[in-house]
C-alpha cells in the first residue's frame, strides 16, 4: 500500500474574500459585532386612586366644571374671551378694534339671556376683561379709544339691568385701577386722551345712583354704596386733573374764537 500523508488545512488569509450573501439568507455576523438594540416600555396610569376618591366624595365636580365653562363669554363667531383679549396687543390698530368689537358682541349678546344669568356671567369675566379694556383708554389709536369708551358703556349697562347689582357693587373692587388709568388718561400729553379721560370720569360718577360732591365725599356714611364708598377715596387725584383739562379746553376755546373776532 502506498503510505498515507497528512494534508494539514491551509492558515486563513488575513485580507480573505468575504463570502457573499445568498438570496433570502442573511450575511453571518461578525465575530466581533455588538448587539446595541433594545426595548422600551410605557406605562399609561388612566386614573389613580386618589382622583377617584375624591370623585367619590365629590359627586357633583363635573357639574361645577361644566357651569364654569358656561361662564365664559364667546362672540358670535365663536371667539372665546381670551382670543380676542390677544388682539388687544397687537401692533395694528385695525386688528385691536376688531377684538373690542368682538368683546362688545360678546357683551352685547348677554342681553338675550335672563338678567341674572347674563350678569353672572359678565361678573365672572370682568378680573381679565376690565385690565385689557383699561390699557385701551390710552390708546394712541382715536377709534381703538371710542371702542373701549362704548364697552364700558355696554359693561355698566348690563350690570345695572339686574335688580340684584343695580348699585354695581361687583365694580367696587375695580375702582382703584379704574381712577388710576383715569387719572392717567387726564394727564396725557395728547389733548384727545384727555378729553377722553373726563368722559371716564363722567361714565364712573353715573356708576352711582344720584351722584353728587358730598355723596362722593362722605365715604363713613351708611347710606352710601359700595362704588360710591370706593370712588371716595380718589375723588382728591381726579378733580385737580379735571379742573386743569377744563381750565385748558376753555382757554383754547377763548383763543380761536378771539382769532376768528379778529380775522372778520
Amino acid at each position: 500500500m502506498a503510505p498515507t500523508t497528512n494534508k494539514s488545512k491551509p492558515p486563513a488569509r488575513d485580507f480573505a474574500k468575504r463570502p457573499r450573501a445568498k438570496v433570502g439568507k442573511r450575511a453571518p455576523a461578525k465575530v466581533n459585532a455588538t448587539d446595541t438594540s433594545f426595548k422600551t416600555a410605557t406605562v399609561a396610569v388612566r386614573s389613580q386612586g386618589q382622583s377617584l376618591d375624591k370623585g367619590k366624595q365629590q359627586p357633583g365636580k363635573d357639574a361645577t366644571l361644566s357651569s364654569a365653562k358656561r361662564m365664559e363669554l364667546f362672540s358670535s363667531r365663536g371667539n372665546t374671551l381670551a382670543t380676542l383679549q390677544m388682539s388687544l396687543r397687537h401692533h395694528a390698530a385695525p386688528v385691536r378694534a376688531s377684538g373690542l368689537k368682538g368683546i362688545r358682541d360678546a357683551v352685547q349678546s348677554l342681553s338675550s339671556l335672563d338678567a341674572a344669568i347674563g350678569v353672572a356671567i359678565l361678573e365672572a369675566n370682568l378680573p381679565s376683561l376690565l385690565p385689557h379694556l383699561c390699557r385701551c383708554w390710552l390708546d394712541e389709536d382715536d377709534d381703538v379709544r371710542s371702542l373701549a369708551l362704548n364697552l364700558y358703556g355696554d359693561i355698566l349697562k348690563c350690570l345695572s339691568s339686574s335688580h340684584e347689582s343695580v348699585d354695581l357693587k361687583s365694580l367696587a373692587p375695580f375702582v382703584p385701577f379704574l381712577c388710576a388709568y383715569a387719572s392717567s388718561a387726564l394727564n396725557s400729553l395728547d389733548r384727545s386722551i384727555r378729553i377722553d379721560g373726563s368722559s371716564i370720569v363722567s361714565m364712573l360718577a353715573s356708576a352711582v345712583q344720584s351722584p353728587s360732591f358730598s355723596q362722593l365725599m362722605s365715604s363713613s356714611s351708611s347710606k352710601t354704596s359700595a362704588m360710591s364708598r370706593e370712588l371716595s377715596h380718589h375723588v382728591d387725584t381726579l378733580l385737580p386733573s379735571m379742573e386743569r383739562l377744563l381750565t385748558s379746553v376753555s382757554l383754547g376755546r377763548r383763543a380761536s374764537n378771539s382769532g376768528r373776532s379778529s380775522e372778520s
